[in-house]
């Protein structure tokens, strides 16, 4: 189950590090992909019933799927992560969505790159040269982009943080909204 999983990780991660609950990193991380797992599956449900009732072709309904599939993953993550952001960091990004597009793929780039650079480095320095090489182009065009996006005209707006009940009172209205569609059976059968 992966809410419970969810839990077990963040449980098993305080219980090794109690003061890491209270870090941003930690919260921003949990809140997405709870959001994820609450959110994103629902609005999913929702675009493919709306492309079953467009009858499209399939090559159309791949496409269209292509391009939404992302976009409510990345708007799924985003609701997950905002108020925090507020909380933590006294503004909100209107294009965190938007971005993620690219950064997410880049980021993932960069992991596995940077993965194949430190492992393949205890063999021979030079046999990941080339690697090392795709680490700093994907670093760069990760940053370069993001860079990009924050310039955008109302990109990034100031606020004051909100309190804590607003903060609690968002997931807890995110997790009831989750749970009574789930529980009317607005999901499709898969």
């Amino acid at each position: 189950d992966p809410l419970n999983t969810l839990a077990l990780a963040a449980l098993l991660i305080v219980a090794g590090a109690p003061r890491t609950l209270w870090a941003v990193a930690f919260q921003l991380s949990f809140a997405s992909v709870l959001a994820l797992i609450l959110l994103a599956p629902i609005a999913m449900a929702v675009v493919r019933r709306w492309l079953d009732d467009a009858a499209l072709p399939e090559w159309g309904r791949r496409t269209v799927l292509a391009v939404l599939d992302p976009l409510v993953i990345s708007t799924a993550a985003w609701l997950g992560v905002w108020p925090l952001v507020a909380y933590h960091l006294h503004r909100v990004t209107l294009i965190a969505w938007l971005a993620n597009l690219f950064a997410v793929p880049l980021a993932a780039l960069v992991m596995v790159t940077g993965l194949v650079v430190v492992l393949g480095g205890f063999l021979h320095p030079w046999l990941v040269l080339p690697w090392v090489g795709a680490v700093h182009l994907a670093s760069h065009g990760l940053v370069a982009g993001l860079a990009w996006c924050a310039r955008w005209p109302g990109a990034i707006l100031p606020c004051p943080p909100p309190p804590w009940w607003v903060l609690a009172g968002w997931y807890l209205a995110l997790a009831a909204i989750a749970r009574k569609i789930n529980n009317t059976n607005i999901l499709l059968n898969d």
